[in-house]
């Protein structure tokens, strides 16, 4: 996910029409800033990951998602946004 915006150990972050609040609490060390990429796993950024790396991660995603014949979509909980 793209991070958006940083507010302490909390981001706003977004990818594939999906916007999401991150907690950065286990990047705390080296955190994040505007613009950076993270892997987000049940809510906290687990590592940040380069645009490349993303981009893969979300093509792989999306060939998963075909074969099993189901659209690559935002889940209907999430706020619309563009994303990478």
């Amino acid at each position: 996910m793209r991070v958006e915006t940083v507010s302490g150990l909390t981001a706003s972050c977004e990818a594939l029409g999906s916007r999401r609040q991150v907690s950065l609490l286990l990047l705390a060390a080296d955190p994040p800033g505007v613009g950076d990429y993270v892997m987000v796993h049940l809510g906290q950024a687990i590592r940040k990951v380069t645009q490349t790396e993303a981009r893969e991660a979300w093509a792989l995603y999306a060939q998963i998602m075909e074969a099993m014949d189901t659209p690559l979509e935002a889940p209907a909980r999430d706020v619309p946004a563009s994303g990478g």
